[in-house]
């Protein structure tokens, strides 16, 4: 019998940063977990992450992908120095110039 928590509460550990943030909640929800929350103690920032949220990371250079992440506009962190509506018109320019426009015969 595999017994799967209904939640984890994870805290951010120094020097375990990424462990924490980007490989964690994958993992956990993966595993079935439906719910988390992360607490780092250095910034007092807390995420909730229910099990209907997705983790992306906008590093990719899959346009379709930051698209998908941002069309939602929910932002879930943000560091002091991000500018979310500078991003936000980016991804969506590129996203649109990247699109081939629907109907257009390409002959």
């Amino acid at each position: 019998m595999l017994l799967v928590p209904e939640a984890v509460v994870e805290v951010v550990s120094c020097g375990f940063e990424a462990k924490d943030l980007e490989i964690g909640p994958p993992f956990y929800l993966s595993q079935g977990v439906r719910d988390m929350v992360i607490f780092d103690p250095a910034t007092l920032l807390v995420l909730h992450m229910p099990c209907d949220v997705d983790l992306v990371s906008l590093d990719s250079d899959d346009i379709v992908l930051k698209h998908e992440a941002v069309r939602q506009n929910r932002l879930v962190y943000q560091t002091d120095d991000f500018d979310r509506g500078a991003y936000f018109s980016r991804i969506v320019r590129q996203f649109l110039d990247f699109r081939p426009p629907v109907g257009v015969n390409c002959h």
